[in-house]
């Protein structure tokens, strides 16, 4: 079978999938819900349905051809050839488009049934959604325009600054000029990352907040990208989490599980899988973690979008390698 199931799902167009999502695949996730939980839907239907958005290179976005790509994409093919495994069946995922305003209201009604892109994991999402352990560490910062003069949040005094609508950077930008942090003269709200860069560009606003992550790759896609540049004077940290829904501890832990793996199981050891997701190139050593090999896919020095991970970020990957897993992970829904 050589896993020929994966690649297939990269040919759906995401307005296919969304027109088979909506209230039927809710409905689904109800049952399944009833019958023992998501891991229990996956098993029976054979149908995993990931939310991913498109506006969070490199988490995740479509590429050129109209595919999803990115990090995410990567881990979350990855993760449904370990549900396969898990299954004893092929299993097909399923891309459920989001945006940064829906995304909690779309995994809370069973019409995805996980998030996987770029979302902080704070207390107040918590209250509705779960989260997975965090597999990313950022903070929030700002990009303005080359031409501006601006190059601390000093400098911000008497400006109009942006966030996105829905994302945890806007209300961090909030607290920040509440408190004189950030002295701006007001916040404009954006719909989208990419409305807020053309909003800077047009000279509407000062700077831009995001995830410096965010704001790096949003400055390497713009077709100039010396028109801009990236403040990292940080207001706020960010640590990513896959979103999942809430009271369903059996999905949770085998995402959980799954994160732990790809941290442990070594390319020496996966090169099959691996080969067969595209993900083996970007193994320098055979040593190397699955992990690593998608992050140096994206994040790596080669890559568009270069991240070198932080001391604070290796330590909390190190502390979450609990033992056990690569031996009684993923078992099998027939135990």
């Amino acid at each position: 079978m050589a896993q020929r199931w994966i690649a297939r799902w990269f040919v759906l167009a995401l307005v296919v999938v969304a027109s088979l999502a909506g209230t039927a695949c809710a409905a689904d996730a109800a049952a399944g819900a009833q019958a023992g939980g998501v891991l229990a839907e996956i098993a029976s239907t054979g149908v995993f349905r990931v939310g991913l958005r498109s506006d969070v290179r490199p988490f995740a976005y479509v590429d050129e051809l109209g595919r999803p790509a990115g990090f995410c994409v990567d881990m979350a093919l990855l993760l449904t050839a370990k549900l396969s495994e898990y299954a004893g069946r092929p299993v097909e995922m399923q891309a459920v488009p989001i945006t940064s305003t829906n995304r909690l209201d779309k995994v809370a009604s069973g019409e995805a049934m996980i998030e996987m892109g770029a979302s902080t994991h704070n207390a107040t999402r918590d209250v509705v959604v779960d989260f997975s352990l965090p597999y990313f560490l950022s903070e929030t910062s700002f990009m303005v325009r080359a031409s501006g003069r601006i190059s601390s949040l000093a400098d911000l005094a008497g400006k109009t600054v942006c966030a996105t609508r829905g994302t945890s950077n806007l209300p961090a930008l909030e607290a920040a000029v509440a408190d004189g942090r950030v002295p701006a003269a007001g916040i404009a709200v954006a719909d989208s990352h990419e409305q807020g860069v053309k909003w800077l560009r047009d000279g509407r606003v000062d700077a831009y907040f995001t995830d410096t992550v965010l704001l790096q790759s949003l400055r390497a896609s713009w077709p100039k990208p010396a028109d801009f540049v990236v403040v990292q004077d940080s207001i706020h940290t960010e640590p990513y989490g896959w979103i999942l829904p809430e009271n369903d501890s059996d999905w949770r832990d085998f995402v959980d599980s799954f994160l732990i793996w790809t941290l442990e199981a070594t390319c020496a050891g996966q090169t099959f899988l691996l080969s067969e997701l595209g993900i083996l190139s970007a193994c320098r050593d055979g040593a190397w973690s699955a992990f690593d090999a998608v992050y140096d896919k994206w994040f790596g020095p080669l890559s568009a979008t270069p991240v070198a991970r932080s001391a604070e970020f290796d330590s909390l990957l190190k502390a979450m390698q609990w033992p056990d897993v690569l031996q009684v992970w993923p078992g099998s829904a027939g135990k």
